[in-house]
């Protein structure tokens, strides 16, 4: 088991879709990930399918973990 010393989080809302994320969006998320636990709210999230939401997490997941990215 792995323990998180991460006590707060930040919920980062308005992102639609990772096409439309803005650099300092990413820059700010990889900053915070390090210091907090990131709950990403997106915006309009019933108007895509289960596929593109999966997709979505997965893109911003490997961005996050690939700092060349984006």
């Amino acid at each position: 088991m792995v323990s998180d010393t991460k006590k707060q989080c930040s919920c980062l809302t308005g992102v639609l879709s990772v096409d439309s994320m803005k650099a300092l969006d990413l820059v700010t998320m990889k900053k915070l990930d390090s210091k907090v636990n990131i709950i990403p709210v997106i915006a309009k999230a019933d108007t895509i399918t289960k596929t593109e939401l999966q997709k979505f997490k997965s893109k911003v997941s490997f961005q996050l973990k690939n700092p060349k990215s984006g």
